[in-house]
């Protein structure tokens, strides 16, 4: 491999080299004579006819580790100045559609810090979302579950109100907590009670009556109790009759009463006697 001749800027003093030397450190020589540190690739001269004329052979840098201190950070001002100098010609050939208007005015360590707090930037801006939603899916379990625990502990009241009734229905069917039956006997009317005898068998009584669930919501057929009492009013008879043995026809075997609809019942029972002079009719459970 042919040798390379170059001079120092400072003395101009000529020096050969090989290329496989100038590999080391980049390519930077020191000058024998004045101690120069620079880069033999930029002072390249086409050597003489005469080798004689070359007279002093550079100190071809081995790294940094030969160098003085100070020379060290020349070294790695010279290199960063290159590389600012590759970038900024890079940066230069670039048309405008690869690099917006917006970022030519930027040196690259201004392009890269901008790029590191965009993204700093958006991984915060990502935690603090992060730790909102957390924090309000926290919030809401512990608001279901707050609602749950009153709801549970309150589902026999917030069950007599038609509006939440249904959801507690639903809610107490999962968790096994207890509901308050509507009952209200007060709201269901009794009318028309007519006791008679009965029209083919004799010594027995027919009774007919009509009853009808006036409350604004649905409840159990309640049994019917027939008293019968004496002129002291001293009880004579009673029977009591439960829904399964008064229900009959499309009604026979229901349990809840419709509201504000009237229906008959017809009872049939053996006549107390002579003694009997007044009856009555209660509801009871």
């Amino acid at each position: 491999m042919p040798d390379i001749v170059t001079s120092c800027p400072d003395c101009n003093i000529a020096f050969r080299a090989l290329p496989s030397q100038l590999s080391a450190a980049g390519g930077l020589v020191r000058c024998g004579t004045c101690l120069l540190v620079f880069k033999a690739q930029d002072h390249l001269q086409q050597p003489g006819e005469d080798p004689n004329n070359i007279e002093y052979m550079p100190y071809v840098l081995d790294g940094f580790s030969d160098l003085p201190e100070d020379a060290e950070y020349e070294i790695e001002g010279e290199l960063s100045r290159d590389l600012d100098q590759h970038i900024g010609d890079e940066l230069e050939s670039l048309t405008a559609e690869d690099v917006p208007v917006e970022s030519t005015d930027q040196s690259p360590s201004m392009l890269f810090d901008d790029e590191l707090n965009a993204n700093n930037g958006q991984k915060k801006t990502k935690s603090k979302l992060l730790s909102l939603f957390g924090s309000a899916v926290i919030l809401a379990v512990g608001s279901v579950f707050l609602a749950a625990q009153a709801v549970h502990f309150n589902s026999a009241d917030l069950s007599l109100d038609p509006e939440y009734r249904r959801l507690v229905q639903k809610f107490c069917a999962y968790t096994d907590c207890p509901i308050t039956e509507y009952r209200d006997l007060s709201k269901i009317e009794i009318s028309q009670f007519i006791v008679q005898d009965h029209p083919q068998h004799y010594g027995a009584l027919s009774i007919n009556l009509l009853i009808s669930n006036k409350a604004g919501y649905e409840q159990r057929f309640p049994s019917l109790v027939i008293r019968f009492n004496d002129l002291n009013d001293a009880p004579v008879a009673q029977r009591i009759f439960s829904s399964d043995e008064y229900l009959q026809g499309r009604l026979a075997n229901a349990i809840i009463m419709p509201r504000n609809q009237q229906i008959h019942i017809n009872l049939e029972l053996i006549d107390p006697g002579d003694n009997t002079t007044s009856y009555a009719i209660e509801l009871t459970d």
